[in-house]
Order: structure tokens, then C-alpha cells, then sequence
């Protein structure tokens, strides 16, 4: 692979779906983890978070966004000059911490009440804990700060990102071999092991090769998406091909082993990886074919809507745990027993969803407010449509 040099980077369109995708799913997942109480059959029960297993490659994918925009904008940026730490933690850090700590004060507050209130605010700042969904500022936190370095890696390693890709993706199989396998299962008895167990799934390395992924997709962007492209079929039959392992693999531990619905359906487990970066290369491949089928010097249909719900995904992903606490509080309790469950999770996803669409939006074009998710200034409202770059020119 031959690297591009453009130091400035247009607007990489693929990235706006990639953020709805994400969004949604995220939003689909708490949806039906927490509407799962409105099934009394426990086949229900199984089958609503086999679900919920499949929809795993959220936060993977969430990540390679992550890991993308910010090796996209910064390595040529930089590649001769100091990288701009102070200016990097205003603008990218601020953006991100300022929401996440008003968030989670809030749902600190919502969630655990009032009392012992600045003792749990810090705990969960620190760990992520606020609520359900936070830990994943938490992870992008942790890549912020490796930041620096990931780019000198890339700048002195980049040159073999088939090698870089095999070894991360070995590091990232093995150590969910061994937390799968023994953490989840026996567990090491050990006040090291026994400190961090809880605080795992907010660990950088258990999702590094998403990271390197994305870094290594933003500094190859042609040629992955090129490759995509070209291999949509391979991509297709790996999907398939990994979910139906993955969903066999949560049949077999629940009704061959025994084992409970929280354990077969675990994001930390090898298979998970397989699955989750075939979803991501057929997510990236129908972004790549989304724009790739746009007229010449036209943007893809639909993106003027793609991209305001793009600039709203952090909002979406902030604000949708409240709109679903509110559904559980005054909605769910009264849906009658008899009524189809399949239509109840359809319809509480449906609200929830456009619910924390339309409140996010309203943010993102509200002066001081927009900083609560993450804006330092409102998005114009009568927004320009967004103007087609010829495809020899965007590339990374």
C-alpha cells in the first residue's frame, strides 16, 4: 500500500453514515435490553437478546469512527511539526469533557439519588460509572491521551499495515481467549484481578484492534475502500457467516452448558471479534457504496439529512438513556400483558429513537446549550447542502 500526502483532508462522507449506523444501533440495543421485562417466556427472554448479541459491534464501530476522523485529520496535519497538544485538548478534549462530566453529574443524580452525592459524582467521573452508557467516553478518553503516540507509531510503523492489522488482531483474540475463558468463567483468585474485573470493559486493550483499525483505514483510505468494494461478496458470507457462529455459540453455552443469558451473550468473547469486524467492514462497505453511487459531482442521496444526524450522534447517544428512562417510568408499566411484545420493543424503539433525534437536533442549533453535546457553537439552521468532492481527491 503507497500512503497519500495531502496535508488537507476533505470531509469523508462514509464517516456521516458510519455515525447514524452507530447511533441507532446503540439506541436499538438499550431498547431491547431494557424492554426485555416485557417478555414472560424465557425463549422470549433468549431470543430478544440474541438480538442484543448481533447488535454488539456498536461500540467497535463506534471506536473505529473515533480512531478514523482523528488519524484523518492529524497525521498529515502534522507530520512535520510538533503535535499541537494544548490546542488538540481545547478543542477535542473540552468537547468531549465538558458534556461528560455535566452528564454524568446528571444522571449521577438520576440514577443514584442525592445522598453521599459528591463521593459518587467523583467515583464516577473517574470510572465512567454515571450511567450504563458512559464508559465509552471513558475509551475515547484513553485513545485521546495515546494519541501522540499512536501517531508516531503509524509515522514509524505505518508502512506495514497488513503486519500491524495480524498482530493487533492476534493481541486482541488472545486476550478475549483468556478473559472469556478464564476471567468470565472461574476467575483468578487475586486482589489485582479482583480490582479491575469490574472496570474491564472500559479498558483501552480490550478494544485496541478497532483503534489500530481505524488508524490504519484513515491512513489508507483509498485502498481499503477500493478493497471493500471490490470484496463486498467476501464481506457478505463473513457476516453471515460469523453471526450464525455467534448465535450457535449462544444456544450452546445457555441450553448445552448451562450457562446464564449475561455469559452467552458477552461482548468480551473471541467470537465477538470475528463478528464484530466483519459488521464493521460491511457497514464501511455500504457507506464506501452509498457514496461511491452518487452522480459525478453530486454528494449521495440523502446526505444533507445523513449529516445533520451525524453532527447529532453524540447528542443521540447522550441524551437517549433518559428519553428510555422516562418510557420505562411512565409507558411501559402501562402496556397491557397481552399485547405482542414484538410491537411494543418496535414501537418503544421507534420513540425512543426519534425522541432523542429531535432533542439532540434542537440542541445542536441552540446557542450555549449545543456545548451539551459537545459544540462550541450552534449549527446554522438553514444549512448549505453539502458540496461533492470529486473522488481522486478524497483519499487520506
Amino acid at each position: 500500500m503507497q500512503r497519500e500526502q495531502t496535508k488537507r483532508q476533505p470531509h469523508v462522507r462514509e464517516l456521516d453514515l458510519l455515525r447514524l449506523c452507530t447511533a441507532s444501533s446503540v439506541v436499538t440495543i438499550h431498547v431491547l435490553s431494557f424492554t426485555a421485562v416485557l417478555n414472560h417466556a424465557e425463549w422470549g427472554v433468549q431470543l430478544q437478546n440474541a438480538f442484543v448479541t448481533a447488535l454488539h459491534y456498536s461500540r467497535e464501530i463506534f471506536l473505529f469512527v473515533t480512531a478514523f476522523a482523528l488519524v484523518y485529520v492529524y497525521y498529515h496535519a502534522y507530520e512535520n511539526r510538533p503535535f499541537p497538544l494544548k490546542k488538540f485538548w481545547m478543542k477535542r478534549g473540552m468537547g468531549i469533557l465538558l458534556p461528560y462530566t455535566i452528564w454524568s453529574l446528571f444522571y449521577t443524580w438520576l440514577g443514584q439519588g442525592t445522598d453521599n452525592y459528591l463521593q459518587k459524582a467523583l467515583y464516577n467521573l473517574l470510572t465512567g460509572s454515571g450511567f450504563y452508557h458512559l464508559y465509552y467516553i471513558i475509551l475515547t478518553l484513553q485513545f485521546y491521551l495515546l494519541l501522540p503516540l499512536f501517531l508516531l507509531f503509524l509515522r514509524r510503523f505505518g508502512r506495514h499495515p497488513w503486519k500491524i492489522l495480524a498482530v493487533s488482531f492476534t493481541f486482541q483474540i488472545v486476550l478475549l481467549v483468556f478473559d472469556y475463558y478464564i476471567m468470565q468463567h472461574d476467575g483468578i483468585s487475586s486482589p489485582f484481578w479482583d480490582a479491575i474485573g469490574p472496570y474491564k470493559a472500559r479498558f483501552f486493550l480490550f478494544y485496541q484492534f478497532y483503534f489500530v483499525l481505524g488508524g490504519i483505514t484513515a491512513l489508507y483510505f483509498r485502498q481499503m475502500r477500493d478493497f471493500v468494494l471490490k470484496h463486498s461478496r467476501l464481506i457478505t458470507g463473513c457476516l453471515i457467516g460469523t453471526l450464525a457462529l455467534l448465535w450457535a455459540h449462544y444456544v450452546l453455552q445457555i441450553h448445552v452448558f448451562g450457562k446464564s443469558i449475561n455469559y452467552a451473550s458477552s461482548v468480551l468473547q473471541p467470537l465477538m471479534a470475528l463478528y464484530v469486524t466483519a459488521a464493521l467492514l460491511f457497514a464501511f462497505w455500504l457507506a464506501c457504496r452509498w457514496v461511491q453511487k452518487s452522480p459525478p459531482g453530486q454528494p449521495p442521496k440523502g446526505a444533507n439529512f445523513v449529516h445533520l444526524i451525524a453532527k447529532s450522534s453524540f447528542g443521540i447517544y447522550l441524551l437517549h438513556p433518559l428519553v428510555l428512562n422516562e418510557v420505562q417510568r411512565w409507558i411501559m408499566p402501562y402496556i397491557p400483558a397481552d399485547f405482542p411484545v414484538a410491537i411494543s420493543v418496535i414501537l418503544i424503539g421507534i420513540f425512543t429513537l426519534c425522541t432523542s433525534t429531535a432533542l439532540s437536533i434542537l440542541l445542536l442549533h441552540t446557542p450555549l446549550a449545543c456545548r451539551l453535546i459537545g459544540r462550541d457553537t450552534p449549527a446554522p439552521r438553514s444549512g448549505k447542502a453539502i458540496q461533492a468532492v470529486p473522488a481522486s481527491q478524497r483519499s487520506a
